[in-house]
């Protein structure tokens, strides 16, 4: 019933997801071996990561979500463009293709839950507000056959 409140729990419980080797070159890396990696860049590959980051760049809100997902994100576009194998390139991105279809059966999953919950809490207030309304219509009720009460005993 909960499996989309679940899985929103889930995404902020989780570790960040791993940079993989991007992180541990990074963090193993001096500036002179940074600087060196930047320069085996191929033009094609620099260019094409020149792309990639203004694209970011110029989207603020992608920006900030990139950024508040993954600090280091403009060395991990960089990083893939170094690789000459192939295959790890491509298991990569079959990882990152598997990931992403996780995350969105995760948010349909979270959506369906939220709209659920919501019907369900719509209906309850709808419930709670005609009982409240029906207390209010037994104090009119009773104010209304005290007043009649009154003006007949008046008579």
């Amino acid at each position: 019933e909960d499996g989309g409140i679940d899985d929103l729990l889930d995404l902020f419980q989780d570790d960040p997801p791993s940079d993989g080797d991007a992180t541990e070159i990074q963090s193993n890396t001096t500036p002179e071996r940074q600087q060196e990696l930047q320069s085996q860049l191929t033009q094609r590959g620099l260019g094409a990561v020149e792309q990639l980051q203004e694209g970011i760049m110029a989207d603020p809100v992608k920006l900030r979500a990139i950024e508040a997902s993954c600090p280091n994100w403009q060395h991990n576009i960089r990083f893939p463009f170094l690789h000459t194998n192939p295959a790890n390139v491509g298991s990569a991105l079959a990882n990152v293709r598997e990931s992403r279809k996780k995350l969105s059966e995760a948010r349909k999953r979270i959506l369906t839950a939220l709209q659920q919950r919501d019907e369900t809490l719509a209906l309850f207030e709808l419930s709670l507000e005609q009982s409240m309304n029906r207390f209010a219509d037994s104090e009119h009720a009773s104010g209304e056959e005290k007043k009649s009460e009154t003006e007949m005993s008046e008579s």
